[in-house]
Order: C-alpha cells, then structure tokens, then sequence
C-alpha cells in the first residue's frame, strides 16, 4: 500500500517496511540450524531404531568433525567458483576448438 492511498478510517496509512537485510540472513540462519538439529536428531533415532549399537561418544565427535568439514569444503569450493565468476577468470578461458587447433599445428 503506498503512502498516499487512504487507510482504512480514511487517514493515509503509514508505508509498510518489511525486515531488513539482516533480519532476512538471520531467519535464513535460524531456519538452517533448526533444520540441521532436526536432521541429526532424525538420523539418531534412526540408528537407534534400526537395532544398531549405540554410538560412543568418538563416533558422534568423527561424525560432527566429517559434516562439518563438507559443509566447509562445500561453501569453500563456491566462494571460490564465485570469486572465479566475479573476477572474469571464466571469461578468459579458451575454446575446446582453439585448443584443438594449437595441438594439430603442434604435432
């Protein structure tokens, strides 16, 4: 609703705002954690249900420590495919034809 347009008693409404830019990234956060706990305590009941030994304590350390370093590895290898977009570094890569070309005129 714009500000000019009448409110419902005839006075103009007030401009609506919506969250900002962090308050976005941060529900986008909350929701991921709350998602990722949720997805580990599934996977937990699941192993239990399945009539599997019980997990010690090193198991559930290797298991956190593996997960953690994908979702790192992960979010490493597209800040650098990003990186590699912004910068034009895919800009200046050669055709498969040039490079065919250069290896004919080689041999």
């Amino acid at each position: 609703m714009a500000a000019s347009t009448p409110g419902p008693w005839g006075s103009p409404a007030p401009p609506r705002r919506g969250p900002g830019p962090r308050a976005r990234v941060a529900s986008v956060l909350l929701g991921a954690a709350v998602l990722a706990g949720l997805s580990v305590a599934a996977m937990g009941w699941g192993w239990q249900a399945m009539g599997a030994s019980p997990m010690t304590v090193h198991g559930w350390i290797a298991l956190s420590i593996g997960a953690v370093g994908t979702a790192v590895l992960a979010a490493g290898l597209m800040l650098l495919a990003f990186h590699s977009h912004r910068s034009g570094h895919d800009d200046r890569v050669e055709s498969t034809e040039s490079i065919n070309e250069r290896i004919r005129r080689r041999f």
